[in-house]
């Protein structure tokens, strides 16, 4: 399950795995290619609208555990999710407080 915001529902946020290919180029860990768990190094925030994030150093003991990336700090996971949140609230205007 990944993150949501009541103000931006057509947004959700998560993280995904990056491994280098074949030729030397980034790509995401996923369905249906990749069904083993393995450790990770690089990661990136995304967002169900097509946002990525810069790719980041993982956190120490980050998994791919098929088909989800697995942090071991709730730390870790509350950083990644500020990112992702500071992307929807550029998108999202805010809301005016109540008088």
């Amino acid at each position: 399950m990944g993150w949501f915001l009541e103000e931006a529902t057509s947004h959700e946020g998560y993280v995904v795995a990056m491994v280098k290919d074949d030729h030397g180029l980034w790509r995401e860990l996923g369905y249906p290619r990749d069904d083993r768990a393995q450790s990770v190094r690089s990661l990136q925030v995304a967002c169900t609208c097509g946002w990525r994030s810069p790719r980041l150093e993982a956190p120490p003991r980050t998994r791919y555990e098929p088909f989800t990336v697995e942090l071991e700090r709730d730390e870790d996971r509350e950083k990644l999710a500020d990112l992702w949140e500071a992307h929807v609230r550029e998108l999202v205007p805010r809301r005016r407080a109540a008088r």
